[in-house]
This record gives C-alpha cells, structure tokens and sequence, in this order.
C-alpha cells in the first residue's frame, strides 16, 4: 500500500460595511496504490493443469509442473498463473464556506449580533475492484468497489441577545441539503443565566 495524501487551502478575512467576514477553499485528496502478489487466477490455473490453455505460449509449457518440477515453469507461465495485481482508490473533498458576522444595537448586557454563513462541499470517492475479481477469478479474494459522489450545501444564521449583564438568548437556524439523501433544517434556541457569581445556568433546545 502506497497512500499520498494531497491538502490544498486557502482563504480571506476581513472587514466591509460594519461585517466582519471569513471565506476559505479546501481541496484534500487521499490516493492509495495498491499492489497484491502471490494470488493465483483460477481460470488460467485449470488451463495448465488440463493443458487446454489459450495463452500462445509454447506447447512445451502447456502443463504447470508441481512439486519438485515447479522450478521448470518459465517465469511467463508464473507471471500469468499468478499476475501482479493493482488498483488504485482515490477520496477526494473540495469545499468552500463563508461566514460573516456584525453588531445590530445596544442592549443592557452589551451589543445584539447577528452571524451567518454558508458551505458548499463535494465529496467524491472511486475504489475499484482488484483485477480479476469481478468475475470471480482470483482464488482466496472476494469483489468489492464503490464509486460515488454527492455534494451538500449549507446556510445558517445565529443571534446573540445579552439581555441583561446576567441574562443572555440565542437563536440559530441551520439548513443543510444533501444530494444523496435531501435536507435537514435545524432550529436552536438558547439561553444562559448569571445567577450569582460562581453559578451559571445554561439550557438549549
């Protein structure tokens, strides 16, 4: 297994018009080549053991030796009894999320501010199958491979209200969307209350 991981971001923040912002581009990729040995393709292997092999070789290699023969098989006979096998899988995540926040008023605890944001993600994975195992022809490995993608977006909104200098609400709603599977809407709700120093009491639903 050989896996190369690959991590690009970026990103800007700032301020404009009272907002302050924050905007960034991640692309990570994650890509595993993999090479297996030793395993033997069952088709080729009844061919030289009934000589009914249809490899153009020579007729005098027609026959798989065993036991003490076995070094008489030339390294072609090997190579196609037991073949390197290769394949390689790949996960890849590009996304992009900007956030802004800023003060609306003035309130007795201190200012009221609003916070939104939005995500945009695709997700992708391709894992082949090993050779041969599609249809059932390596001895001792069974099949597997997946391929797919999907993309998820996102927006959400939140708002702080110290009402007092012991009493502070929040309020956040999120709406997420998923290509493979359709949305999920997330209201919250929040308080948090001084009651006396050193007691705080918090609660969200």
């Amino acid at each position: 297994y050989d896996t190369t991981v690959t991590r690009v971001l970026a990103g800007i923040k700032g301020t404009a018009s009272a907002w302050d912002y924050d905007a960034g581009f991640l692309y990570t990729e994650s890509k595993t080549d993999r090479v297996q040995n030793g395993y033997v393709r069952n088709s080729v292997l009844n061919d030289f053991l009934n000589a009914t092999n249809l490899s153009g070789m020579n007729p005098t290699n027609s026959y798989y030796r065993l036991g003490v023969n076995a070094g008489l098989n030339s390294p072609e006979v090997n190579a196609a009894l037991a073949p390197t096998l290769q394949n390689t899988s790949k996960t890849s995540v590009t996304a992009l999320d900007a956030k802004a926040s800023r003060e609306l008023m003035a309130l007795a605890g201190g200012p009221m501010s609003l916070a939104v944001g939005a995500e945009l993600r695709s997700e992708k994975l391709d894992s082949p199958a090993t050779p041969f195992t599609t249809e059932g022809d390596i001895i001792g490995l069974g099949y597997a491979a997946f391929q797919q993608s999907r993309n998820v977006s996102a927006v959400y909104a939140e708002v702080s209200a110290p009402v007092t200098k012991t009493l502070e609400l929040t309020a956040a709603v999120r709406d997420d969307h998923y290509s493979d599977w359709g949305n999920a809407f997330t209201p919250k709700v929040g308080a948090k209350w001084q009651v006396a120093q050193p007691f705080m009491i918090r609660g969200t639903f």
